[in-house]
């Protein structure tokens, strides 16, 4: 009674999603009746299965769904905690700073120098290049073109 199972002839412990032994190796000196209703349901097809089979087929997966569901939270938890862990503006970051970039009013002023001392440097080159740039020829009507309204006569 108490000897172990060959593989070839392990006896399933019939419930929806384990694997099975013998009642024995369970510590078991028999089979109680739910172990068994899984393997007299399951391998009916579904549309052949009666009100009351079809409800005991599902309410011997009732452990499985409730297990699923708890690791399917936890992960979806993990997940969220994870991906929205830097979160725009909350206790450590007001809008304002966000806007800015988290930096500190220190910060944005020595960003605001550096910038203004670059604008300095390419001021001359600014100026060069808006006195070099002339008016496009496709901005004027083409020689020869009247216009009926006398504003873009060329």
């Amino acid at each position: 009674m108490l000897r172990r199972s060959v593989g070839q002839h392990m006896k399933p412990f019939l419930h929806a999603f384990s694997p099975g032994v013998r009642p024995s190796e369970k510590g078991m000196l028999y089979r109680n009746s739910y172990m068994n209703a899984h393997a007299q349901v399951a391998s009916i097809p579904n549309t052949h299965r009666t009100f009351r089979e079809r409800t005991i087929f599902t309410m011997l997966l009732v452990p499985e769904q409730v297990l699923i569901t708890f690791m399917v939270v936890v992960t979806g938890c993990v997940a969220a905690a994870v991906l929205f862990r830097q979160q725009p503006f909350s206790t450590n970051m007001n809008k304002d700073r966000w806007l800015s970039g988290g930096m500190n009013p220190h910060e944005q002023y020595e960003r605001n120098a550096t910038m203004s001392q670059i604008f300095e440097m390419h001021k001359e080159a600014i100026d060069n290049t808006r006195a070099e740039l002339t008016r496009p020829e496709v901005f004027s009507a083409p020689t020869g073109y009247h216009s009926p309204s006398g504003v873009y006569n060329p």
